[in-house]
C-alpha cells in the first residue's frame, strides 16, 4: 500500500473506505500485543507507519524495509535513566534476566549456590521475538556474595543453549565469584539469525 500523505477531515464528514484505508490508518499509532500480532495485522506496511508494542512498551515504525524502534537511528542521549530491578532475592537455580523491562537486575541478598543465567525478553516475551536479526541488547546482573562466593556456571538464552555462542571477556568463563562483594555480570546479546545468538559476557568485582 503506497502512502497517501496527510488528510484533514471535516466535521461531520462521512468516511469512505478509501479515506480510512489510504489516510486514516496512516495517521494513527496502532496498538499490538507484540511483533507477531503486528505482523499478522499489517502484512504490507507503509514507510513511516507507526505501531506500539504492549509487551515491551516500545514505539516502532516501518522504515521502508523493516520495523525499527523509535526514536530512530543515532538519537542524542544525555545521561539517560535506566530501569533497575532491585530485589531482595538470593541467586540460586536459574536467574532470569528480563531485558525488555530492566536494564540492570540487582539481587541484594547473598547468593546461596552457583546458578544459571537465563537471558530473555521477559516471562512472556522471548529474546528471539524481542530482537530482530542484527540487533543487540545489553543487560547487567549484580550478584551479592557473602563470605562464601557463588557464580554462574551456565548461560542460556530463552531457556536453552541451542544456537547460543557465549564469548567471555579474557577468553574464559568465570570459575569463581568474589567473597563479600558485588559481582557485576554484563551480557550483550547479539541476534545473528533466527534463534541464533552470540553473547558477550564479562565479570567485574565491586567491593
Amino acid at each position: 500500500m503506497a502512502g497517501a500523505g496527510f488528510r484533514t477531515f471535516a466535521a461531520g464528514e462521512v468516511l469512505s473506505a478509501s479515506n480510512v484505508n489510504t489516510y486514516l490508518m496512516q495517521q494513527t499509532v496502532t496498538n499490538f500485543a507484540g511483533t507477531a500480532a503486528r505482523s499478522s495485522a499489517i502484512t504490507s506496511p507503509s514507510e513511516g507507519q507507526f505501531a506500539y508494542l504492549a509487551d515491551t512498551d516500545q514505539l516502532s515504525y516501518y522504515n521502508g524495509t523493516a520495523y525499527v524502534n523509535a526514536p530512530g537511528a543515532r538519537p542524542t542521549l544525555i545521561a539517560p535513566q535506566e530501569l533497575i530491578n532491585v530485589s531482595a532475592s538470593t541467586a540460586t537455580g536459574t536467574v532470569s534476566i528480563n531485558s525488555a523491562t530492566d536494564s540492570v537486575t540487582y539481587y541484594t541478598a547473598n547468593a546461596s549456590a552457583n546458578f544459571t543465567i537465563n537471558l530473555r525478553g521477559n516471562a512472556s516475551l522471548t529474546m528471539n521475538n524481542a530482537l530482530q536479526t542484527g540487533e543487540s541488547v545489553t543487560s547487567v546482573f549484580l550478584n551479592t556474595n557473602g563470605t562464601v562466593a557463588y557464580y554462574p556456571t551456565a548461560f542460556q538464552v530463552d531457556g536453552g543453549t541451542a544456537g547460543v555462542s557465549v564469548k567471555h571477556q579474557g577468553g574464559a568463563a568465570p570459575t569463581a565469584g568474589n567473597a563479600s562483594s558485588i559481582d557485576s555480570y554484563s551480557f550483550t546479546v547479539i541476534k545473528t539469525a533466527g534463534s541464533a545468538f552470540t553473547v558477550l559476557a564479562s565479570q567485574t568485582q565491586f567491593k
